[in-house]
């Protein structure tokens, strides 16, 4: 597991491989390029409908639990002033806070939300309407606020949701669905982390792997706020960073990834993925992980983390009912030690 860096954007400095479009440290990404802008859109997506999948089929194995409508937000002040122009006019924002994407099949998607929908507002919350200013500072705090709001919503009923789509108000309603509490989201680097809440997939992961091997990727992460791994880890007086890989630290952390690669199984049965993939996955493209983002002294080999997997992929009965809920969940009220 990987500490969150600030999501202070833009995330245009890593290139968008799939297209080629390989960005200079000193250059400006094309951003007035609306295949750019759907590449991005794409590549978020992605991330979210995997993670929106994994979320909601684990709910019974979370205790913090949200309404998951498959929503993915963005906001125009969290993008660096230098491209704010160009993403106004290719995300087709109005207002400060706008739907990026709406996972297919989610209760957003069948309440009629679509992506540029202008966020009016949420259960009867209003949303700023006023846009940054070209020289304000990017920053995601209204953004997290939405999706604060949403996090929030009750679990029991309905809720309305207000948009705007071509200059009109549209008065929508919104059925609840069940997911663990977390958010999934795209940097523009190569590593994946976790921490209470949020998941980060790095850009170049997308661009080297799958969507199943995404999902191996993601489960892992996602097991991390299940077991509370940072908490724990904190609790037990592990250190982080460039201190975290030795002594009592570097166990600990060891710990943490490997419980976390366990459950990651579970969730992946639990979603409709092949539980044997997390173990194909490390004997196969994951290999070329081994000494870059995973690899360390705080992640077994590939093969032992292989053998492993398999292990715990054979722990659940043959045609088990989903969601199966394995006994190693309650660890996420233990102690590390």
């Amino acid at each position: 597991m990987m500490k969150l860096q600030a999501l202070n954007y833009p995330r245009f400095g890593a290139a968008l491989l799939s297209l080629a479009m390989l960005v200079a440290a000193d250059a400006a990404p094309p951003v007035r390029d609306k295949g750019y802008i759907e590449a991005l859109r794409a590549a978020d997506m992605r991330v979210a409908a995997i993670g929106h999948r994994l979320a909601v089929a684990n709910a019974a194995l979370c205790v913090d639990q949200q309404v998951q409508p498959g929503l993915l937000l963005h906001a125009l002040s969290q993008y660096a002033p230098a491209y704010r122009s160009a993403i106004r006019s290719g995300f087709r924002f109005t207002r400060d806070i706008a739907v990026e994407g709406v996972v297919a099949g989610s209760t957003g998607a069948q309440a009629g939300i679509a992506a540029d929908d202008q966020l009016v507002a949420i259960d009867g919350r209003e949303l700023p309407i006023d846009l940054p200013s070209s020289a304000a500072r990017p920053d995601t705090a209204r953004r997290d606020a939405a999706y604060g709001l949403i996090a929030a919503l009750p679990r029991d009923r309905a809720v309305d949701v207000a948009v705007e789509r071509a200059g009109q108000r549209l008065n929508l309603q919104m059925n609840p669905e069940v997911g663990c509490r977390a958010r999934f989201e795209v940097t523009g680097d190569d590593n994946a982390g976790a921490d209470s809440a949020i998941v980060q997939i790095g850009a170049g992961l997308l661009e080297r792997f799958d969507d199943a091997a995404l999902a191996v990727i993601i489960a892992h992460e996602l097991s991390h706020i299940i077991l509370r791994s940072e908490a724990r880890l904190s609790a037990a007086g592990a250190r982080f960073g460039l201190l975290s890989e030795v002594g009592k630290s570097g166990r600990l952390h060891r710990q943490a990834e490997q419980e976390a690669d366990r459950l990651s199984v579970y969730l992946l049965y639990n979603a409709g993925y092949a539980p044997l993939s997390a173990g194909q996955f490390w004997r196969g493209a994951g290999r070329r992980l081994d000494a870059g983002i995973f690899r360390s002294r705080k992640y077994a080999d590939w093969r032992t983390r292989a053998v492993m997997l398999d292990t715990e992929a054979g722990m659940i009965p043959a045609r088990a009912a989903r969601p199966f809920v394995p006994a190693m969940v309650a660890l996420r009220d233990a102690p590390m030690r």
